[in-house]
């Protein structure tokens, strides 16, 4: 998955709730909250300026911008996964 195909699948709903979710459950301060109705609307906002932040980066940052920074993205998405199945991995052989 490619700079353009993240920043698609982000501007849809499900990509959007599916970071925002990840992104969101990390925050202690987030977790903390005890008002349902108070996490809703927070979630509903995040995904909103993730879901609108795409959106606008695919319509107005140029092409060019874009393959300049695809590098980098696939860099930092590499390291994400490796890590992220690292420590997904660590956790489960501790439960066994």
């Amino acid at each position: 998955m490619g700079i353009n195909d993240f920043l698609l699948w982000l501007a849809t709903s499900a990509g959007a709730s599916a970071v925002a979710s990840w992104i969101l459950e990390r925050i202690p301060a987030y977790v903390k909250i005890a008002v349902a109705t108070t996490k809703q609307w927070i979630f509903f906002g995040v995904c909103v300026l993730l879901a609108g932040g795409s959106y606008a980066i695919v319509t107005y940052v140029p092409a060019d911008v874009l393959s300049a920074l695809a590098p980098w993205f696939g860099m930092v998405a590499a390291v994400f996964l490796s890590v992220f199945t690292g420590t997904g991995f660590h956790k489960i052989d501790k439960l066994q």
